[in-house]
């Protein structure tokens, strides 16, 4: 009478008290999940959900059938990934969510390697709702700034190194024959950002701007929000405008003497990166592979900063993400498994 997609719909449903939201996480629309559910209700002939003003909450049947879910779908996606391990089986796939920066100062170095020792896997990799999809089993790691993290529930959480954020800019820019530029000085010329910047890092810049008065008005800020961080550098390379990146996502641009560092770094202004997956779903191969290769690439793109930073980089302690705290770093916190 049930199926495995059935499971799925009932715990993200109940997951997230929400038609809309469990919807958004499932890839479907909100009357695409209604007509599931009074599909379901209509087969089994329960009642499944109580509806009201606050969203959803599962009735009794559904309880029942959430104690049992979990479990079944942790063995259905072990059996899965033991199929796709086996001689002669279709292509495997490995889906990671990621989030602004993460992409481009661990995940991407981490996804190469990967491919050069299993070229058969696909990767699938999804940059936004990273939290959602990784709750909803569409993907089996995230990787993401999780400043915002108080809670981690059923998240396992595998801290990597906090890489400082410099602010970059083009040769001969200004700021560059700066002796001491402050952040009140950066902020005067115009902002290019990835459209996804963490709470923390914006109360900073916003009181920065705040701090300047009426100066702020004349210049935009941001002047420019892309998903692109790759089209951030570009048109920092190209204009007056500055921009804020890790170094490893930046390396091509300074290799190649397009982008400076401007000679200014405060501690807030630092990554806090870790890798997310689900304590009771088992890991497959390929995932479990894929976190050692993230750790790896997370040691080498500090030592890659270090070098192509040196001057400011080396103020930088090496410490680990910790979760939480919204507007402020966190404190030193020790890698975990």
């Amino acid at each position: 009478m049930l199926e495995v997609r059935d499971f799925r719909l009932l715990t993200t449903i109940a997951r997230h008290g929400s038609l809309v939201r469990a919807g958004r996480v499932l890839g479907v629309t909100a009357s695409g999940v209604t007509r599931a559910v009074a599909g379901l209700e209509a087969r089994l002939r329960v009642q499944l959900f109580e509806r009201s003003r606050r969203g959803v909450e599962p009735t009794d049947v559904c309880r029942a059938i959430l104690a049992r879910a979990e479990h079944i779908l942790t063995s259905v996606d072990a059996l899965n990934a033991e199929i796709g391990m086996l001689p002669g089986a279709g292509q495997e796939e490995l889906a990671i969510a990621t989030g602004a920066l993460a992409m481009e100062t661990v995940l991407a170095g981490a996804a190469g390697a990967f491919l050069q020792a299993h070229p058969k896997v696909r990767l699938t990799i999804h940059e936004q709702d990273a939290i959602q999809l990784l709750q909803g089993r569409e993907v089996s790691i995230a990787v993401l700034d999780v400043s915002a993290l108080d809670n981690a529930g059923e998240l396992r959480v595998t801290p990597l190194r906090r890489h400082p954020i410099l602010v970059l800019a083009r040769p001969g820019h200004p700021l560059l024959s700066h002796p001491a530029p402050t952040l009140t000085d950066i902020v005067g010329y115009p902002l290019v950002t990835p459209r996804s910047v963490p709470t923390r890092l914006g109360v900073q810049l916003a009181r920065a701007r705040e701090a300047i008065g009426e100066a702020a008005t004349e210049v935009s800020c941001p002047a420019v929000r892309t998903a692109s961080l790759g089209a951030c550098l570009a048109v920092a390379s190209r204009s007056d405008a500055v921009v804020a990146a890790t170094v490893p996502a930046a390396a091509t641009y300074l290799r190649a003497g397009l982008l400076a560092v401007v000679p200014w770094y405060e501690s807030w202004l630092v990554t806090n990166f870790a890798v997310l997956t689900l304590r009771n779903r088992g890991l497959s191969a390929a995932c479990t592979r894929m976190l050692h290769l993230l750790q790896e690439e997370d040691a080498k793109a500090f030592a890659q900063a270090c070098t192509l930073a040196p001057g400011l980089v080396g103020k930088v302690a090496e410490e680990f993400a910790v979760a939480g705290g919204w507007t402020a770093p966190a404190l030193v916190g020790q890698p975990s498994s």
